[in-house]
């Protein structure tokens, strides 16, 4: 598959990409999902010269990525990042 070909079944695969009830991964799983696909790419036996994170071709489809993730979070499909508070007393 060349680099063109994986770049337009990566944004139709990130912007259709739902658990298994149905609802939308949050912002950390999909950034997940895109770096165990580029370990897998770039592994034996694929070995392949490119990062589907960092390689020019795939900067639009990454900027898809990321304003999806927004729209979801703006439409409240999904949470924000949410700050635990930290037990310190307990040190």
């Amino acid at each position: 598959m060349s680099k063109e070909e994986l770049n337009e079944c990566l944004r139709c695969f990130y912007t259709s990409a739902r658990k298994k009830d149905g609802t939308y991964y949050k912002n950390t799983s999909l950034r997940s999902i895109r770096a165990a696909i580029d370990r897998f790419l770039r592994s034996p036996p694929h070995n392949k010269p490119f990062s589907i994170i960092s390689d020019a071709v795939f900067t639009g489809v990454n900027k898809v990525l990321d304003a999806f993730v927004k729209d979801l979070r703006r439409t409240g499909k999904v949470a924000g990042i949410v700050n635990k508070r930290s037990n310190s007393e307990d040190l």
